[in-house]
């Protein structure tokens, strides 16, 4: 009997139209070589999620005694309850020191950064010298050489160093404004401050927070266009017409610390791999259809199969548990996303 795996490797192949042992073998090769990465990625991660998790229930106001009943700890109701009131002191410090890193990195109201020319050492001595420029010329060697001239404006008045260095840093702080423009209208389209206070709260909640990006991602642009013009009758006509161009933006994606499973090394920037977890409703996993490099059929397979979260399911539940949720998996499937090499062979293999 074939795996579920089996079944969407040999889906996929007879969906390119292709034999379907060539596809297939070399996924099952490459599953083979990374599949033991998450395992053990996963693993490791344990006690990082147990300390992860003992922040949650710091910051949700849980204690050793959070269960016990209320006849250990009597309440003016003289009632029994599973839950006797807590005071949440850690989540009110939290979200105060939260709220003013927020303003003071990603202020609502105001850009956070600037932009501006690239100080060079040479142009800042320049500004203060005000002697004349001598004109140059090339000799027969090629060397410049003055010639006893200095240089002049339109005026007649002599160009010095200050003003020519003046004038570069003029060109130079223009073009930094406009880049500054382009930058924050890409980053606000991208929802860059949105996505990057949810980081910060995380990180300030658990003591970690990702940001993914930026990425350069396609995007459908449509634009109306105004046509006016002249019937047959010459009778002045308008009408508006539908313009479609494709262009490339920058994307951000705030990833859960939780379904982060990076390679267990000693620090992150040595790691040469990592794993996002991430689950998928029947109608977004309908959806990738439509995304390059997915195959219909591949698809329609996996939609046949049963959702099935393994292992995780554990550290899913803990997690619920502890921000007193109930986890959003039940119907939803696991999507791995790897980020990490893949042997050259392979890549030319599969083209």
């Amino acid at each position: 009997m074939k795996t579920s795996r089996e079944n969407v490797l040999s889906s996929y192949a007879q969906a390119d139209g292709v034999p379907a042992h060539e596809h297939r073998d070399i996924f099952i090769d490459l599953a083979a070589r990374i599949e033991p990465l998450r395992d053990r990625a996963v693993k490791k991660k344990s006690a990082v999620e147990d300390r992860m998790i003992k922040s949650l229930q710091q910051y949700n106001g849980w204690s050793e005694s959070h269960l016990q009943n209320t006849k250990n700890k009597p309440v003016d109701s003289r009632t029994d309850s599973e839950q006797p009131p807590v005071i949440h002191i850690t989540r009110q410090i939290t979200d105060q020191i939260t709220a003013k890193v927020i303003n003071m990195l990603l202020p609502s109201n105001e850009r956070g950064w600037e932009m501006g020319p690239t100080p060079v050492p040479e142009l800042m001595v320049a500004l203060k010298d005000e002697r004349p420029i001598v004109q140059m010329e090339l000799n027969a060697a090629g060397e410049e050489i003055p010639t006893g001239q200095v240089a002049t404006n339109e005026d007649g008045s002599a160009v010095t160093y200050k003003q020519r260095a003046e004038e570069i840093k003029t060109v130079a702080e223009d073009r930094a404004k406009k880049m500054q423009t382009v930058m924050d209208d890409q980053m606000t389209e991208a929802k860059f401050p949105k996505l990057g206070r949810k980081v910060i709260k995380s990180a300030f909640k658990i003591g970690t927070g990702i940001l993914h990006g930026p990425v350069m991602t396609g995007k459908t642009r449509v634009k109306r266009n105004k046509v006016e013009g002249v019937d047959a009758d010459g009778n002045r006509v308008c009408e508006w017409k539908k313009e479609v161009t494709e262009d490339t933006t920058a994307d951000f994606q705030v990833v859960d610390p939780f379904a982060f499973y990076p390679e267990p090394v000693e620090s992150l920037d040595i790691a040469e791999w990592a794993w996002v977890w991430e689950s998928m409703s029947p109608m977004r996993v309908e959806r990738l259809k439509k995304w390059p490099g997915f195959e219909s059929g591949q698809i329609d397979v996996l939609l046949a199969l049963k959702p099935d979260h393994g292992k995780l399911m554990s550290s899913l539940k803990r997690r619920a548990d502890a921000e007193g949720v109930t986890p959003e998996t039940k119907g939803h499937y696991s999507m791995w996303r790897y980020f990490g090499p893949v042997p050259n062979a392979t890549l030319e293999q599969l083209g």
